[in-house]
């Protein structure tokens, strides 16, 4: 999360995917099972076990939702990340934190992100549409602006399909 603290969290059956601190807002409703576990934010987790100076070549979070608060509490280990990716959805709590929050935010550290689609990139940094609104399910594959192999790689990859073949 944001911060290290405790928070309530569901207890599930081993493999199900779909329960999420969501399920445990409702402090009465207890069909879930709640209980109060420990939470790290990113920050406080690598300060705790990698040294200060070390690199971290691929950081991919998927934590139902709760994304966007990872993220705000990873200042530190998204300065030392060289590709990021990350889970956007229409979920709570996405379904309230607009994804351009995250992509400004992002950039600031120096990102450049797209949308990770099955057989191409879709730059959404610089680039933002209306339409990006609509929370659907995707990945958002970032890369630091300082690994130019990678950077120039996913953005030749955006700038294909705009290319119109001769033959055309």
């Amino acid at each position: 999360g944001r911060s290290t603290g405790k928070i309530l969290f569901p207890k599930g059956r081993l493999g199900r995917e779909n329960l999420g601190v969501k399920n445990c807002v409702n402090k009465s409703d207890d069909y879930y099972g709640c209980e109060r576990v420990d939470i790290l934010s990113l920050d406080d987790f690598y300060d705790k076990v990698m040294p200060e100076q070390q690199l971290v070549d691929v950081l991919r979070i998927d934590t139902e939702g709760n994304d966007y608060e990872v993220l705000m509490g990873a200042q530190k280990v998204l300065k030392r990340t060289r590709y990021l990716e990350f889970e956007y959805h229409h979920f709570l709590p996405w379904r309230n934190t607009p994804l351009i929050d995250a992509i400004d935010y992002l950039a600031t550290l120096d990102f450049t992100c797209y949308w990770a689609l099955k057989k191409r990139l879709l730059r959404i940094t610089n680039c933002w549409q209306s339409s990006y609104r609509k929370h659907h399910w995707s990945n958002i594959a970032c890369v630091k602006n300082t690994e130019v192999d990678l950077a120039e790689w996913m953005e030749s990859n955006f700038q294909r399909q705009f290319l119109i073949s001769p033959d055309r």
